[in-house]
């Protein structure tokens, strides 16, 4: 029987996506609220199957809905970066943007007890600082770039402030297996499997 490998995220925004985008009203806030029954259903369905997943959590949503993002880091679910605020990184400015992954590995550190290794932007879209900033923080993945469905890539930091310079996605290999674990970041030799040109 073929192996079929999925991986699963869900970004845990709560309230914080309408809250930056100044959707304050009672009702906008409660759409938010939903995250929290939202979470128990998903939780309880994702242990009924065994299954380990990544979820991508704004600081501001651990703060203000700490007990609905314990019961996740305590399911065993890794908890990674989605920013502070929910803001678009490219509307911050680089120390802006340093001061929101700052602030948000504080809070999953708090929460978790270990810095998280990945990162998703909250718009899905990188600034032209983003890749540097990660670097310098320590992650080890980014789950915004789209140049590919299933298999990791690297995307060099000249590429993302620069696009001008750089070529397209080049040299996927399809030669061989790349089992990935739940996070779906590295194939079995740690390696990502393509290149920026």
């Amino acid at each position: 029987m073929p192996e079929h490998l999925v991986c699963l995220t869900f970004d845990h925004d709560n309230a914080s996506a309408n809250i930056a985008r100044g959707l304050v009203t009672p009702t906008m806030i409660s759409r938010g609220d939903f995250g929290i029954p939202a979470t128990e259903r998903i939780l309880k369905l994702l242990e009924k199957y065994s299954i380990a997943t990544t979820w991508f959590v704004p600081g501001h949503t651990i703060e203000n809905y700490p007990y609905c993002v314990r019961s996740v880091a305590n399911a065993g679910h890794e908890i990674a970066n989605h920013g502070w605020t929910h803001r678009i990184p490219a509307s911050l400015g680089r120390e802006g943007e340093e001061e929101e992954l700052v602030r948000a590995n504080a809070a999953i550190e708090a929460l978790t007890g270990r810095a998280p290794r990945g990162y998703r932007s909250p718009a899905w879209d990188l600034s032209t600082h983003t890749v540097d900033l990660l670097l310098k923080q320590g992650f080890e993945y980014d789950s915004s770039m789209m140049g590919h469905d299933y298999i990791p890539y690297q995307a060099l930091s000249s590429c993302v402030s620069d696009p001008t310079k750089c070529g397209s996605m080049v040299a996927i290999s399809q030669s061989r297996s790349v089992p990935f674990c739940h996070d779906c970041t590295r194939n079995s030799d740690g390696l990502s499997s393509a290149k920026m040109g």
